[in-house]
């Protein structure tokens, strides 16, 4: 099943100011707006989720290392995206059998 999502202007605003604060996924110079938003919108996703009480899992799947994960590794999030993620309890994953992994644990 796919579901497309589009961002609301909450939404559109954080991704704005994660990219200005250059925050990751952003960095300084680098302002990546297209995956602030993804992000954020992923957040915003996992918010209305767990507050409707969606108790399940949430794995939020990227390869990119650089701009998402802590320590180079995707193991756990950058530490720009480590609270609100640990808030949500979304997890982070490489790759889809990686995110399946986690699903079924």
């Amino acid at each position: 099943m796919l579901i497309r999502l589009s961002p609301d202007a909450e939404t559109l605003r954080a991704a704005e100011l994660r990219s200005i604060k250059g925050l990751k996924p952003a960095a300084i110079g680098k302002r990546e707006h297209a995956d602030c938003l993804i992000i954020e919108t992923c957040l915003a996703l996992c918010k209305a989720l767990r507050s409707h009480g969606f108790p399940e899992r949430c794995v939020f799947v990227s390869s990119n290392e650089a701009d998402f994960y802590g320590d180079g590794t995707p193991l756990r999030p950058h530490e720009d995206l480590a609270a609100e993620c640990s808030a949500l309890d979304l997890r982070f994953a490489f790759a889809f059998d990686h995110a399946l992994s986690i699903i079924h644990t």
